[in-house]
């Protein structure tokens, strides 16, 4: 039976696709969407993992990945583990670029500088800065403003530490980083065929005759991404697209103009995923795996000379602005050296890896870099949240609660708690379960809600 409302020209074009797979998709199409979730290891540690995956009805691991799950539900935002960082809800099929990378296997990590060029809403940001795991350098970009915001509340949440995101277009980074990464992900904007059981709204933007448009805006990206690229890296291009003319005809036509090799992938993305022609073009279709529509391939660029960007040392904080920080920072038991910096009004706290990449990159749009610990307001340190949900595990002051306690509750919906354990005065972290949620201002009998607004439920 027809899918309802999917548009006609679409329908012939999978059908020519498929062929006797077609009444396969067809039916899976009929069916409800999977829903994903990851378990973030810098926030969640193994006597968390049990309760996460009994408390969010996990029902089963996604095979090509350590952390990805299969879930009853995706509407999990409201939970308190989502709150915390401890979740991060994604689509199993969008999993698949980062674990085509195999980026786990890299020996050095602490030297690796990577790209996500076209990241939001932060999914393949967030697996690759979990791999990472505080080492290294992950930039992550987002051209359009309102969803690189969305992308900077992710990353934050999430607790990352490595982190730079900026708001520009492929071009604008090209001509400050040129030749400085080892690996480029390019999630690509696409036609979204394979969103469309997910999120049906997806269908009325398809336009058959768009599918050429978004082949050349494509062309374009990896124009600017192989700039970027050292000689000897690795770039995965993905889509979350059916059509040959934006998967494999866009890859095959960057590997003959750029001087790239086809990648072929581990055995669990073989099994996982399905290909036409090129072996290591892998699609991965609703009726065939347990998630939604991807297309994913990894190339690895040849022996080229490239042209290398120049640095500039970055500006130094004035005086009130390192005693202020200080100053807040006396409530945290860091095991790190503080190395600040400023992006726009805040205050940041990057390591050395992250301040030689901010020197690329003075003349660019970064919106955040590292963690966030807040900004100089009249006189004083105002903490931002960030500082919390990444510095919380080394916070002096901790109020611990469990999941079902009704204080964790009320702090959620922003209300004013009691300093029931006589915390001296300063700052404190909410944790649900050991796993940091927010912030507090700890003053007399009272602990002041710093949980934003826009966070609260």
């Amino acid at each position: 039976m027809k899918p309802i409302d999917l548009p006609e020209q679409f329908l012939k074009n999978m059908q020519t696709l498929l062929k006797e797979d077609y009444s396969a998709y067809l039916q899976a199409m009929e069916a409800s969407a999977v829903s994903g979730m990851r378990i973030n290891p810098i926030k969640a540690d193994n006597q968390n993992i049990a309760s996460i995956k009994a408390e969010l009805n996990v029902i089963k691991q996604v095979p090509y990945t350590d952390n990805g799950y299969i879930i009853t539900s995706s509407k999990i935002g409201k939970h308190p583990y989502h709150m915390a960082g401890a979740v991060y809800v994604q689509e199993p099929s969008s999993m698949l670029a980062v674990a085509a990378s195999e980026l786990e296997k890299q020996e050095d990590k602490d030297a690796l500088r990577i790209l996500d060029l076209c990241a939001a809403p932060g999914g393949k940001t967030g697996q690759i800065a979990e791999i990472l795991d505080g080492k290294g350098v992950l930039v992550s970009n987002e051209i359009e403003r309102p969803r690189a915001k969305i992308l900077q509340s992710n990353v934050e949440r999430m607790g990352y530490s490595n982190v730079i995101i900026t708001n520009a277009s492929p071009e604008q980074l090209s001509k400050k980083l040129s030749g400085l990464f080892d690996y480029i992900f390019v999630d690509a904007p696409c036609g979204g065929e394979g969103m469309f059981r997910k999120d049906p709204d997806t269908i009325k933007e398809w336009k058959a005759e768009r599918i050429e448009s978004n082949s050349e805006r494509q062309k374009q990206i990896l124009t600017f991404a192989n700039d970027m690229l050292k000689p000897n890296g690795k770039l995965i291009y993905s889509t979350c697209t059916f059509n040959k003319a934006e998967n494999e005809d866009v890859v095959e036509w960057f590997s003959d103009n750029f001087n790239y090799q086809f990648v072929l992938p581990n055995v669990k993305i073989i099994e996982a995923t399905t290909f036409l022609s090129n072996p290591a073009c892998r699609r991965f279709y609703p009726h065939t795996c347990g998630g939604e529509g991807q297309f994913v391939c990894v190339l690895k660029k040849g022996e080229v000379d490239v042209n290398l960007s120049q640095n500039k040392k970055l500006a130094k904080l004035g005086k009130q602005e390192i005693t202020l920080t200080s100053e807040f920072l006396d409530d945290f038991n860091l095991p790190f050296a503080i190395n600040l910096t400023k992006v726009g009004e805040n205050i940041c706290l990057i390591n050395q890896n992250l301040q030689n990449m901010l020197e690329y990159m003075q003349f660019l749009p970064v919106i955040n870099a590292g963690i966030t610990l807040g900004n100089i307001t009249k006189g004083r340190f105002v903490p931002h949240n960030n500082s919390f949900t990444a510095l919380g595990k080394y916070c002096k002051n901790k109020i611990h609660f469990g999941l079902k306690d009704d204080n964790l509750y009320k702090y959620l919906h922003g209300e004013q708690l009691q300093n029931q354990s006589n915390l001296a005065k300063g700052y404190g972290v909410v944790t649900v379960n050991n796993i940091s949620v927010g912030g507090v201002k700890i003053s007399g009998n009272s602990l002041k809600n710093l949980l934003p607004k826009g966070l609260r439920i």
